[in-house]
């Protein structure tokens, strides 16, 4: 009951935004799998798909965002800065250049140059600068901004130069714990053109493609994190899986291009495998050396405790268990997404659509050695008197 309650609530908590947002790429927006924003922009057109079935948006994580920063956030920074914090609150404004647009949390003005000194800037050059406070599960433990923040941060610093008087060196995005509004990370983003221009560019990348399959799956890619969140995994895997009906023979090009890709990609896998054993050697020395001292947690770098062992259920002790009872099985199971396979040769072979100047070349060499045969075994005969006569 209290749950259809929260949920019929928290609706009419959602941002209300002047500008049509399908038009746009949002700074929070622009760092996320481009194939599922393209989608997102795209729902109810011809270009857009399905939302999986089952699929159910959860609120949860964005409310909770929205009630801190209104609720707390806004009021702490106006009770300490005044009038000195701009574009937060109700003042909000929403900043569009092209396809990207921003709504940021904040901007602090008349600000000494020092003010980030704590964090290790000395100087934040420029008498102002760009506050965006978001929320995090306390069990996340982070040690540097996730990405997609980054990127946001980016996109609203280079709005905020381009569109007002401000121009903000720097952004301070933090991250309160969601259990314990006292734990505050924070993070000093300094601004990177490249990287705001690389940004816009994006956006009309994306807003422009013809088709999501145009787009990488760049969550899946990044290791299927942000795939638990997005309603467009069903379609996204069909996309993925598409393997051709049937196989054409591939031309010399397109093998030497394939063949060079492959070498690619087992390059890249030996140095992860390199990777991660050398990230498992030093965190294996870390807990050597914390142990050898008996410290278990160092403020603001490591943090070393034990965790209860995880619940796995004994699958073949279950379904023997249920076939005693002469339960259906078929009423306990699921069938998932088909799935498809690449196999790489561990060192990729030559292309075997013979090129046609090496045939030309092998088939000289071959000629060349058959006559040098035929010359050797010709002056052999010749020696030993067992050479053919000639007719006279």
């Amino acid at each position: 009951m209290l749950e259809q309650a929260y949920e019929a609530y928290a609706t009419k908590l959602e941002t209300v935004f002047e500008h049509d947002r399908t038009k746009t790429v949002g700074a929070s927006e622009i760092g996320q799998c481009a194939r599922k924003v393209f989608w997102i922009k795209k729902a109810g057109t011809k270009k857009g798909v399905e939302i999986d079935e089952g699929f159910t948006h959860d609120w949860g994580a964005r409310v909770r965002g929205v009630i801190m920063e209104q609720h707390f956030w806004v009021p702490a920074m106006y009770n300490k800065y005044n009038d000195k914090l701009l574009f937060a609150g109700d003042q909000q404004k929403t900043l569009q250049s092209g396809y990207l647009s921003a709504t940021p949390d904040g901007i602090l003005v008349d600000q000494p140059y020092d003010l980030l000194k704590h964090l290790g800037v000395r100087n934040i050059k420029a008498d102002c600068i760009m506050v965006e406070g978001k929320t995090i599960d306390p069990r996340t433990n982070l040690t540097e901004a996730k990405e997609a923040n980054y990127f946001q941060t980016q996109a609203q610093m280079g709005l905020m130069r381009e569109l007002t008087p401000y121009k903000p060196h720097y952004n301070l995005l933090t991250y309160t714990d969601a259990s314990f509004y006292s734990t505050v990370l924070e993070f000093p983003i300094e601004f990177d053109e490249p990287v705001y221009k690389a940004s816009k560019e994006r956006a009309e990348f994306i807003l422009n493609a013809k088709h999501g399959s145009d787009l990488k799956p760049e969550g899946w890619i990044a290791g299927g994190k942000e795939c638990s969140f997005c309603p467009y995994v069903v379609a996204c895997g069909v996309e993925r899986r598409g393997v051709p009906y049937r196989s054409r023979e591939a031309t010399p090009q397109f093998a030497a291009e394939i063949e060079d890709l492959a070498r690619e990609a087992n390059r890249a896998s030996k140095a992860a495998a390199k990777a991660t054993e050398r990230l498992r050697s030093l965190q294996q020395e870390i807990k050597d050396r914390m142990r050898e001292k008996r410290v278990k947690r160092i403020e603001g770098v490591v943090n070393w405790y034990a965790t209860a062992a995880p619940v796995r259920f004994m699958n073949k002790e279950i379904r023997a268990r249920l076939l005693e009872m002469g339960e259906d099985l078929e009423e306990f199971t699921t069938v998932g997404e088909p799935s498809d396979r690449l196999v790489i040769a561990a060192t990729p072979a030559a292309s075997r659509v013979v090129r046609k100047k090496s045939v030309k070349r092998k088939v000289k060499k071959v000629k060349e050695r058959k006559s040098n045969g035929k010359k050797q075994n010709g002056n052999d005969k010749r020696a030993t008197g067992k050479g053919k006569r000639t007719r006279r």
